[in-house]
């Protein structure tokens, strides 16, 4: 009788794809009602405990990641993130500390994660990408059905969300960072198609197409410009012309009569500072006569309350995480507000990595993203690869998300996060040398 063959590939991937699906769905208090841990942070430190048993017990050199500039950089991001939570510790209660750390031990095991499938790329690149395709395929499938049989979601404000009535959340609970995931599943899935056989490419435009469906009824603006970068880009370097089609696409969703355009035309009225209250750029319904883009003077106010925690913490930062204590012990916020799940960060990844993480965590942030770039841009340029679509996909919804970042605070959202550093993993591999491949 042979012995049960175990897959650990397979086992890798359905675990750790299975919990991005499972989104928002599964939460665990940590400290206070504001700071919560989800699914994929336990699937993604036991899978680091799990890939780290076979890297000992397979003798696999881990000092080739450190002699690697992309992973080095990232490690020192995340160490330096919790060092930055030590220098400042004095500002916080224990309860705030022990919230800011389970954050920041998060950030370790994504990190970690990713870095230990880099070490051995090969034998999860091909399972994780397709089967990423397929998870995104199942999210936009469950967005429909969300938002079709719980459209309005006013019951959950109860619990620190907002009420997005008429939005498709999917299992992410909320529509702007679930419209970021589908660009990046748009993004794979098209490159998958380009690199496949003609006729082995209709899956692929299928969930594409569905994405697509998806993102539009998310009605949220900031993923509509990602998606609009992203895409665009990636059919310009397949087909001019093509792209100019995708581009109109998306352009008419600003003219088309439709939730989304209009939600694009109340952004003229933040233009109009006499709309606001004098205390910060707060809508005053009285000014407006009743309409307010709330969404966007929120995320406007949103970004002064960051610039000014970041220009008395520039160098250092207040600690990873710790933003919204630090917003409290500068006057910057009230207790109250830190009850909302988004009140913890700024609507711009940019700032709140500068103010969480100092201008150390930053620049060693953007130096990891440039020596991505210019990974999978070299992949992107080799005929012979079959991942050159998939990496140029990658590195296109890279820039946009990026670009989207400094007015949406998706970067380190760990459901985007996860899977992104995890596709950047497989593609790009460990290169301690030059001209060795990971």
């Amino acid at each position: 009788m042979s012995a049960l063959h175990f897959s650990r590939q397979a086992f890798v991937t359905g675990a750790f794809l299975g919990s991005v699906a499972a989104g928002q769905l599964f939460r665990v208090s940590v400290g206070s009602s504001s700071g919560s841990l989800i699914l994929i942070d336990a699937v993604l430190a036991l899978l680091s405990l799990f890939l780290l048993f076979f890297i000992i017990r397979e003798r696999q050199r881990v000092r080739g990641m450190l002699r690697d500039s992309v992973w080095l950089t990232l490690l020192g991001f995340a160490l330096w993130g919790g060092m930055a939570l030590l220098i400042n510790a004095g500002n916080y209660t224990e309860t705030e500390i022990f919230s800011a750390a389970a954050y920041a031990l998060r950030l370790g095991a994504v990190v970690l994660f990713g870095a230990l499938l880099a070490l051995d790329a090969k034998r999860y690149r091909e399972s994780l990408i397709e089967g990423f395709v397929y998870t995104g395929a199942f999210t936009a499938l469950l967005g429909f059905w969300q938002l079709f049989f719980v459209g309005n979601f006013i019951f959950m404000t109860g619990y620190g969300w907002d009420p997005h009535i008429g939005r498709l959340l999917s299992t992410f609970f909320d529509p702007n960072l679930y419209g970021v995931f589908l660009v990046m599943v748009m993004c794979v899935a098209l490159g998958r198609a380009y690199a496949a056989h003609r006729g082995e490419r209709w899956p692929y435009a299928v969930v594409f197409g569905a994405s697509w469906v998806a993102l539009f009824l998310t009605y949220s603006r900031s993923a509509w410009v990602v998606g609009a970068i992203a895409v665009t880009a990636l059919v310009f370097f397949r087909s001019m012309r093509w792209s100019l089609l995708v581009a109109l696409v998306f352009i008419g969703a600003f003219f088309v009569p439709s939730r989304l355009s209009d939600r694009f035309s109340e952004t003229k009225q933040l233009a109009n500072q006499q709309n606001y209250k004098p205390e910060g750029y707060r809508c005053d319904a009285a000014k407006t006569g009743g309409k307010c883009d709330e969404s966007g003077s929120n995320r406007i106010y949103s970004l002064q309350q960051a610039w000014s925690l970041t220009k008395t913490h520039w160098l250092t930062g207040v600690g990873y995480n710790a933003y919204g204590a630090a917003l409290v012990n500068e006057n910057l916020a009230q207790q109250d507000r830190l009850e909302k799940h988004s009140a913890n960060g700024s609507d711009s990844s940019i700032l709140n990595i500068w103010a969480t993480t100092g201008l150390v965590g930053l620049l060693l942030f953007a130096t990891f993203v440039q020596g991505v770039l210019l990974r999978l841009w070299r992949i992107s340029r080799d005929s012979l690869s079959p991942y050159r679509w998939v990496a140029t996909g990658l590195a296109c919804f890279t820039v946009a998300w990026v670009l989207g970042s400094f007015l949406n605070n998706t970067v380190l959202y760990v459901l985007i996060l996860a899977p992104w550093l995890a596709l950047v993993a497989v593609l790009i591999g460990v290169q301690p040398r030059r001209g060795q491949r990971g």
